[in-house]
């Protein structure tokens, strides 16, 4: 599950509404430092870039960088993988415990009131995409 978080250029290929995405930089490890999205919703169409911070197999963090979206005034993603054990007791990779937690506050106090409404059902629906992406991953390889 790792690896899916962490390939932030491959979003677009199954995270809903997002239609582009994108690594700026790079650590000396080739994981993401830098990286942003390109969102859009019927009319609306927003772009952002997040500072990343990837601990190998136990966590990525995602803060939006201020000075490059109107959209967000807080964004905050901190994805944390815990493994667990298989049946028998034994670990597997194939077998993690996931924690997300998210926070944000839009610019606009029209998208607050409106995420109030549906932001669980779009977390949800953002969950569930992460899922199907690793599930679709395994079957691959």
């Amino acid at each position: 599950m790792y690896s899916v978080v962490s390939q932030i250029d491959q979003y677009h290929n199954f995270v809903p509404y997002c239609e582009k995405s994108w690594v700026s930089a790079r650590d000396e490890n080739g994981m993401p430092i830098l990286a942003g999205l390109q969102v859009g919703f019927e009319l609306y169409n927003e772009k952002f870039d997040c500072v990343i911070e990837c601990e190998k197999d136990e966590k990525v963090v995602s803060k939006v960088t201020q000075q490059s979206n109107h959209l967000f005034e807080t964004l905050y993603t901190e994805w944390i993988f815990k493994d667990t054990p298989k049946f028998g007791g034994k670990k597997n990779n194939a077998n993690c415990q996931v924690t997300l937690q998210l926070q944000f506050k839009f610019h606009n106090p029209i998208y607050n009131q409106v995420s109030k409404v549906f932001g669980d059902k779009v977390s949800s629906i953002m969950i569930k995409a992460f899922e199907q992406r690793a599930l679709q991953l395994t079957k691959v390889n």
